[in-house]
């Protein structure tokens, strides 16, 4: 049984992780924007112009 528990266990945590990962992408791409949006340096490409923007919400 304490075998299967773990096998479990460890299933959760990579779940867990990937789900923090894509929060954690989330919340740089919006950093990254912002920053790009208040920088100083004239005119700036926009990375995600003609991407679908549904992949970065």
């Amino acid at each position: 049984t304490s075998e299967m528990e773990s096998i479990l266990q460890h299933k959760t945590n990579i779940i867990i992780t990937r789900q923090l990962q894509s929060v954690i992408v989330r919340f740089f791409l919006a950093e990254f924007k912002s920053r790009i949006a208040r920088s100083d340096f004239g005119p700036v490409i926009d990375p995600t112009e003609g991407l679908e923007k549904k992949s970065f919400l």
